[in-house]
């Protein structure tokens, strides 16, 4: 049984850990940690329960860390119709196979660290990043960063600081000049000045976009824009209006 989606490939953590060999407690030591720290289960588009996929991450896959980080948003369920974005106790509930409730009852000192989190906004709404260990469900609308900010600055985490943010599917590309991470990717975020203007497409009247999103799509061959609710379609020149192009359009591999 698939037990969980791993989008992103397992990753190399390096921490610095006091050293415990008796040295001064000034001493540090490098330490590897492998893990994932973007996931999901059923509680959105997964599958399996978070104990399942704790237990098969610790157990079989003999990783330090697993973060289950489900979508926020009510779109994103399994074949169930089950989420975190409709029933939010799935995420912080009273009952002990709520995803908080699971994560602290898994993490063992020195052997095993469930995170917790949630994936936030849609690829087609200036894309995705993990908020890491917030107690409550993001209620923001899709692709509203600023909203977001203002949200993590009143829910912090639970050692009462600003919680962890991570930029999820950076774009892939081999080329090479500096700029910040994330640049690429997330469209709706004002960064070096703003945005970049909108690549021109060969057919302005096979764009199309969502009513509801900051950016268009060369044509409806792209899978993200095939996403896009009929009520919410608007296509040809109007749909460029306001909008910028929906980077790496059109896609037509890869996850959601």
């Amino acid at each position: 049984m698939k037990i969980a989606r791993f989008s992103a490939t397992c990753l190399c953590l390096l921490f610095l850990a006091p050293a415990l060999s008796g040295g001064p407690a000034s001493v540090q030591q490098e330490k590897v940690f492998f893990g994932n720290l973007h996931s999901h289960t059923s509680f959105s588009d997964g599958s399996g329960l978070p104990r399942e996929a704790y237990l098969r991450a610790r157990d079989i896959a003999k990783v330090d860390f697993l973060a289950l980080t489900e979508h926020n948003h009510a779109e994103a369920l399994g074949s169930d119709n089950v989420g975190i974005g409709k029933t939010p106790s799935l995420y912080n509930g009273p009952r002990p196979n709520s995803l908080i409730a699971v994560a602290n009852s898994m993490t063992t000192n020195g052997r095993f660290v469930a995170l917790y989190g949630q994936e936030y906004s849609t690829i087609s709404s200036g894309n995705h990043t993990n908020i890491f260990d917030i107690g409550q469900v993001i209620n923001v609308e899709k692709g509203r960063f600023d909203k977001l900010l203002d949200f993590l600055a009143i829910n912090k985490d639970s050692t009462g600081r600003p919680a962890v943010i991570m930029f999820n599917h950076p774009k892939n590309t081999l080329e090479i000049q500096p700029k910040k991470y994330g640049r690429d990717d997330f469209s709706s975020l004002e960064q070096d000045g703003g945005p970049p203007d909108p690549a021109p497409d060969p057919d302005p009247s096979q764009a199309v976009a969502s009513k509801t999103s900051n950016t268009f799509h060369i044509s409806s061959a792209c899978l993200d824009a095939q996403r896009i609710k009929p009520e919410n379609l608007v296509t040809g020149t109007a749909a460029r209006q306001g909008r910028q192009l929906h980077l790496g359009c059109p896609r037509t591999t890869g996850g959601r």
